[in-house]
């Protein structure tokens, strides 16, 4: 069971941090280390974050992934001058840092004609939704819909997607606010374990907010560091309330090691 992050815990992870000499971070986006807005281009990085993600991408000693359900080109356009790895739209692509985007499986878009009326029908007739098309998924925004009206619609939808999604063997998730129906095929678990196939780490992290971030914290090593932006459950080993608290703690592992 997940523990509150609490001082000793902390500071073991400190140490850990500051004695190893391969690191590797994965770092989810939205909610973990940004707020959550009610458009995704709202969510651009602060200087603060700026800041914060060139000084651990500084450090020669380690490698900085940010592994989100967003799509490629604005997580390319925000992230692409930073010397991370990117991986978009729930481990769909990857990109090392300046080099080309790759897939990890080819793109199949022909179920997207029968689910997409769907979706947009639902974006219609509710006030406040929207409909986001990626390569790989759709998904469907509720985050400015009166709170009664979209718990009513995400079971409706949820009710009429998932017969479909079954039989065209797609996958849907339920995250903050959003209902998406992506291929099953990639996740977050399986994007990490392709960046972390090279070489050899003695210092492992993870942090998420959402459920598909658990796939993350799964699959990677037993003695990985993995944490929850959030309430538990989880399968990460810690959690934090906040994504100002995980901050908090990537700046004190910056201040240890220098």
């Amino acid at each position: 069971m997940a523990e509150l992050l609490n001082d000793e815990n902390e500071k073991k992870i400190i140490e850990d941090y500051k004695k190893s000499e391969k690191r590797i971070l994965f770092l989810d986006y939205d909610g973990t280390l940004v707020s959550f807005y009610d458009r995704p281009g709202m969510a651009k990085p602060d200087e603060a974050l700026t800041q914060l993600l060139r000084d651990l991408s500084f450090d020669v000693r380690n490698k900085v992934f940010i592994i989100s359900g967003r799509n490629r080109y604005l997580l390319g356009k925000w992230l692409n001058n930073f010397n991370i790895g990117l991986s978009a739209e729930h481990g769909a692509w990857l990109k090392y840092n300046g080099d080309p985007w790759q897939t990890l499986i080819p793109i199949d878009t022909a179920w997207k004609k029968d689910l997409r009326p769907i979706f947009e029908l639902y974006a219609d007739t509710t006030p406040g939704s929207y409909v986001e098309e990626k390569d790989f998924s759709i998904a469907w925004h509720y985050r400015k819909t009166y709170r009664a009206l979209s718990d009513i619609r995400v079971k409706e939808l949820r009710r009429d997607m998932l017969p479909k999604a079954k039989a065209l063997h797609l996958q849907i998730l339920e995250g903050q606010m959003v209902l998406e129906v992506k291929n099953p095929d990639v996740n977050k678990g399986l994007a990490a374990l392709r960046f972390m196939s090279d070489e050899a780490y003695d210092f492992s992290f993870s942090a998420g907010d959402d459920r598909t971030d658990e796939d993350m914290f799964k699959l990677l090593p037993p003695k990985a560091y993995s944490i929850k932006v959030g309430n538990p459950p989880t399968a990460a080993r810690y959690y934090v309330r906040t994504y100002s608290d995980l901050r908090s703690l990537l700046h004190k592992l910056l201040r240890a090691a220098n």
